[in-house]
């Protein structure tokens, strides 16, 4: 193990880290879509209709630089109240991460613009950035809150301009619930992503994760069910997340 890879070493567990861009679209791949509706409802629960069928929009943008390892899907969404909504889940790294943030917006804004121009109604977009680190910058921290909604304004007026897109980030170091503590399907989520790298057995046995969504997510995560190849697949991906928080470090961020 060389420096840079012992600069970030959370807690080593029976469970892959799910912030790596191999556990990220393992765990909530096309394979995993109901997991996936599941964890979009409990974070989007303020804001829409629950979520009952998705799509996978291709992300052939992020093809150009493989070696950026981006933890990223865009989605179609349709809701129980018949509307169409796109989101786009990813993992923000702790470096530049307000410039990533932004920048990855431009692709999901630009799937809804077709059905603008003819004069069809705007999809909302929503851009959920998971964050695995505390977070300084100011446009993206709310004090106590663990999700963060950040929309178009206007500064003089302090006037909503339009909640066509919406930034929402969940910071999970600022949830602090145990899990005998949680109750809502979000806290379970919360929790399950902030400490799935130190998870005990006895919390594995736990009544809240018997229900088969977690159950299911569990299973995924797993380590021991990597085949050698997933599993240097899984490490490589793992150096690449601690290559990031060293840089975050080295910036103040981290």
């Amino acid at each position: 193990m060389n420096a840079i890879a012992d600069s970030y070493s959370p807690p080593q567990g029976p469970y892959m880290n799910p912030f790596t861009e191999f556990a990220f679209k393992r765990l909530l791949g096309p394979e995993n879509r109901s997991i996936l509706i599941h964890l979009l409802n409990s974070i989007l629960k303020e804001f829409e209709a629950p979520i009952e069928h998705l799509e996978y929009i291709p992300t052939t943008h992020l093809d150009e630089n493989p070696q950026e390892h981006i933890a990223l899907y865009d989605l179609y969404c349709f809701t129980t109240a018949g509307e169409r909504i796109v989101v786009q889940l990813h993992a923000i790294y702790p470096d530049r991460a307000e410039d990533r943030s932004f920048f990855f917006a431009d692709f999901p804004m630009s799937r809804m613009l077709p059905g603008t121009l003819k004069g069809g109604n705007t999809a909302r977009v929503y851009i959920v950035g998971l964050l695995d680190y505390p977070c300084p910058d100011a446009c993206f921290d709310t004090p106590g809150r663990v999700v963060s909604l950040m929309q178009l304004q206007n500064i003089k007026h302090r006037e909503l301009v339009s909640n066509a897109i919406s930034y929402l980030h969940v910071s999970l170091p600022k949830f602090t619930k145990e899990l005998n503590s949680c109750k809502e399907p979000q806290e379970v989520w919360f929790y399950l992503w902030k400490n799935m790298g130190h998870l005990d057995q006895p919390e594995k046995g736990a009544p809240l994760l018997q229900e088969q969504v977690y159950k299911a997510f569990l299973e995924n995560a797993a380590l021991a069910s990597l085949s050698p190849t997933e599993r240097e697949e899984y490490e490589e991906s793992l150096q690449f997340l601690r290559k990031r928080h060293l840089i975050a470090k080295e910036q103040g961020k981290g």
